[in-house]
Order: structure tokens, then C-alpha cells, then sequence
């Protein structure tokens, strides 16, 4: 009757040994430990709005913003959790998308906001938009749409170029190519070419103060509902799973 330490040895031996052979994780991959430790970040990194209640994953999205006057802060890692405990990691992104081969880790200027989906965007990206991304949604569907701020460029009116050339152009909308069937002619195609597309776009514009957006984009590609429609927790965590911000509805 007496449960000394010889046999608390041998229960927490058998006790051990059970719970090895329930697999978990996986060898060499411990759970995550979430904290209800404050982090680092809370108040800097806001959640300042949410949208659950929509029963369409595509529809269902968060905002957060860097409200710290001068830190950059890192959020690649964070951790979004809904009151089951369900949740999902913010991975790296593009600063400039299009021109590097790999995605980097998501940094927020003081000020910078991230605007993030569950649904999925079908080219798979997150990235930083800027004055050019426009162009994107011209073959590709986006939730949240894109901003469309691409400068407007038409080529001078001089006499090399046709009258038709011309008001082709200028008939293009905002962050938009040419696609035409007439024949406008070699200079005006050069120009079109070089121009009136994304890469066109971002050679013309990046070296201007206002090129970059202060809103990145991020699709965690879900096809299933993460919030609930009528009450929800949200929690957003830390590299470390300390609490960050959460959001109540």
C-alpha cells in the first residue's frame, strides 16, 4: 500500500515508454509550446482588424500593423491561433516580387501593415506591393484585390509615333498592357514593350520615394474555414509562441 520511490520510478519508466510509442510529432520534432507570457512585441504588432464571418475561406482575413515609432520587426514565424487551438504560421515573402529567386523573412517598417488571408491566391506569393503590382490581377484572381497606382506613361507626342500609336496608349488603363490586334508599328511596339507591362512598370518607377507600399500580402492557401462566423479568440504569437496581440468577437 505504500507508493514509495522505487515504485514511482517504475511508473514514470512505464509511463515513458507509452507515450514514445504514441508517435506524436514525429522523432526530432518537438510540439509547439505555446506561452501565456507576454512577448517582446505586444503593443508594438496591433491586430486592428478581422473578418470571420464569412463562412468562405476566401473571404476570411486579418490586419495587423507595426505600431512602434522605430523597430522593424520580423514576422515571419508569427503564429496565428484560432480557440481550438488550431493554427497557422506567417512564412517569408517577396520585398520585391518577381525580381529574387527566393522569398526572405517579412519585415514591417514602423507603420507597415500586413493584410492576411486564409484562402489561397493562385500564384502563391506573399509579397510587399508597390506601385506596379497592379499588373498582377490582369491573369490572376486577388482577396484582397490589389491597389492599382501604376504611373501613367504615354510617349511623347512627337511625329515618330503615329496618331494611332498614340491614342492606343491612351487608351490603356491604370496598371494594364496593350493588347491589340491592329498594327501600331515598330517604335510604338518597342515602346509598348518596354513599358506598358510589370517589369516595364517597376524599371520606370522603383527609383521614386513612393514606390513601395506600406502593405504587404500574405495567403496562408487554405481551403478550409480557420475563424469561426459568430464567436471567436484569435491570438497572434511570436518565433517563441509568446502572446503578441489578440482579438475578440
Amino acid at each position: 500500500g505504500f507508493f514509495g520511490p522505487q515504485s514511482r520510478a517504475i511508473a514514470n519508466k512505464i509511463m515513458g515508454a507509452s507515450s514514445s510509442s504514441l508517435g506524436g510529432t514525429g522523432a526530432g520534432t518537438p510540439p509547439p509550446v505555446f506561452s501565456s507570457d507576454a512577448s517582446p512585441y505586444k503593443g508594438k504588432i496591433v491586430i486592428t482588424a478581422l473578418s470571420g464571418y464569412s463562412s468562405s475561406d476566401a473571404n476570411e482575413y486579418m490586419e495587423i500593423v507595426n505600431k512602434s515609432p522605430q523597430e522593424r520587426i520580423t514576422i515571419t514565424g508569427f503564429r496565428i491561433e484560432n480557440a481550438t487551438h488550431e493554427s497557422v504560421i506567417i512564412s517569408k515573402g517577396y520585398n520585391l516580387p518577381g525580381f529574387a529567386s527566393e522569398a526572405d523573412p517579412m519585415v514591417l517598417e514602423p507603420g507597415d501593415r500586413a493584410t492576411i488571408s486564409m484562402g489561397k491566391q493562385d500564384r502563391q506569393i506573399n509579397f510587399r506591393e508597390n506601385m506596379c503590382t497592379g499588373y498582377f490581377d490582369e491573369t490572376s484572381n486577388f482577396s484582397p484585390s490589389l491597389n492599382h497606382s501604376c504611373p501613367r506613361i504615354t510617349p511623347s507626342r512627337s511625329v515618330i509615333y503615329t496618331d494611332q500609336c498614340i491614342r492606343a496608349i491612351e487608351s490603356v488603363g491604370t496598371c494594364r498592357q496593350l493588347h491589340t490586334d491592329q498594327f501600331i508599328g515598330s517604335l510604338c511596339q518597342a515602346f509598348v514593350d518596354a513599358h506598358l507591362n510589370y517589369a516595364g512598370c517597376v524599371a520606370d518607377s522603383r527609383g521614386r520615394a513612393d514606390f513601395y507600399s506600406n502593405r504587404w500580402l500574405i495567403w496562408m492557401q487554405r481551403d478550409q474555414q480557420f475563424f469561426r462566423d459568430l464567436v471567436e479568440r484569435v491570438t497572434l504569437r511570436d518565433q517563441n509562441g509568446k502572446v503578441v496581440a489578440e482579438y475578440n468577437y
